[in-house]
């Protein structure tokens, strides 16, 4: 796999597929990237746009189990397990709660914590070089109803110091409206994390492809891909809805159509789940807030833009489908008229859903696909897509150009999954 390898196929425009292909055609190689519908289509669309060092953890965590059980069932509930007959996903389901112990979480911490080291810099590395986007860097304020609330998620983040986060502050009573005013007075207090940032996805997706296009990569919406030929544990030809495309390598980073995907063209079962995720977007200009905003009890994201207000969360583990459930998303305007001074749509709402590429043990899987020589895969990012797809593409660049990254890959290796038949 050395440097005169020929065309790299991507499947997925999103942000992932699109930061791969940015690092890749800075070292040189021939890009083609496909996708299903176009740039953005899925999850790299209407999320919270975090770009997150301090609050960037693995889903799974200590008391994530007795938590979860609870909300499961709720379909109004921050968490939503749909019941159905799949025994591939009881397994995957065992797995997740496996990885919810104290040692798992530090394992799993310390890895993303290293992947996501450069994050800012490599956003402003992008900007630089000319992908134009909207980006902020007001920080974040964690919300709490309580003054316990806040204090016991301030605890929980100072232990993150040791993977080289910044320190955090706690904010309460008029301190937070001083700095806030459009916050609710149901609000107690905030954990501010100053070094936060934010943008807006869909502007960072059509920036990202006229900088890829004026650089010569290609892009074609509307190809499904269905199958492949190959030769030898290679990949030749994937079989797409327009016809066979060429392949000297491919990527998949397709979210939460990757685990699929990989199994139509390689053979190869690998277990990641969809998430489903909600947003609601209202037209505010200038927006009631400035900061990016995690409200903690609703598990709700809520985040300013240059001219509107978006409001986003929720995790709905029923398969891939793109069904809004209408009681989900009236919990996020509940959330709205909790936290909020002033929630009131006035009917200008933008509804959105998308679905959340997942791994059981809440970090990304990154590397080649097992069974095969040319193939591989960027997925898995739950709902830290946008915080760590800069640095994805640098490291799956390395990986297929160099065979080495400059941090440790093995946590992130799709061979890791083969332990699954043996829960």
């Amino acid at each position: 796999m050395g440097r005169d390898m020929g065309r790299t196929v991507i499947i997925g425009a999103g942000v992932i597929g699109l930061c791969t292909a940015w690092e890749l055609q800075k070292r040189g190689r021939e890009v083609l990237i496909v996708d299903q519908e176009g740039p953005g289509a899925g999850s790299s669309f209407g999320n919270a746009g975090w770009v997150v060092r301090g609050y960037a953890t693995p889903v799974p965590a200590p008391g994530v189990v007795a938590q979860s059980i609870k909300w499961m069932l709720r379909s109004d509930s921050p968490l939503y397990v749909k019941p159905r007959l799949d025994p591939r996903f009881a397994l995957w389901m065992i797995d997740f709660w496996r990885h919810c112990s104290d040692e798992a979480f530090h394992d799993n911490m310390k890895a993303l914590s290293e992947l996501n080291a450069k994050t800012m810099q490599q956003y402003d590395a992008l900007a630089a070089s000319g992908v134009q986007f909207e980006m902020h860097r007001e920080g974040m304020f964690i919300l709490g109803l309580s003054r316990e609330m806040v204090e016991e998620e301030a605890h929980l983040l100072g232990g993150m110091e040791e993977f080289g986060l910044d320190k955090v502050r706690t904010v309460f009573g008029q301190e937070v409206f001083d700095e806030e005013p459009g916050l609710s007075r149901n609000v107690a207090g905030a954990v501010a994390i100053d070094s936060e940032r934010h943008i807006r996805p869909d502007t960072f997706v059509e920036g990202m492809v006229e900088a890829l296009t004026e650089r010569g990569v290609e892009i074609r919406s509307g190809v499904s891909v269905f199958g492949s030929s190959r030769r030898s544990g290679n990949v030749k030809l994937l079989r797409t809805t327009v016809g066979d495309i060429e392949a000297d390598e491919v990527v998949v980073a397709c979210g939460a159509w990757s685990g699929p995907v990989t199994k139509r063209i390689t053979g190869t079962h690998l277990p990641l789940e969809a998430g489903k995720g909600y947003s609601v977007t209202v037209d505010q200009d200038p927006p009631a807030i400035s900061k990016t905003m995690n409200f903690i009890e609703a598990r709700c994201a809520c985040t300013p833009f240059e001219n509107s207000l978006r409001l986003a969360g929720t995790m709905e583990l029923s398969g891939i489908n793109l069904d809004i459930r209408p009681e989900r998303v009236a919990a996020l305007h509940k959330a709205g008229r909790t936290y909020l001074a002033n929630w009131d749509p006035k009917g200008n709402e933008r509804t959105w859903v998308g679905m959340r590429s997942m791994t059981a043990d809440g970090i990304p899987v990154m590397g080649r696909v097992p069974g095969s020589d040319n193939t591989w895969i960027a997925a898995g990012h739950a709902m830290l897509g946008v915080t760590l797809a800069p640095a994805t593409g640098a490291v799956m660049a390395d990986l297929m150009t160099t065979g080495t990254s400059d941090i440790n890959v093995k946590p992130f290796s799709p061979d890791r999954f083969s332990r699954i038949s043996r829960i």
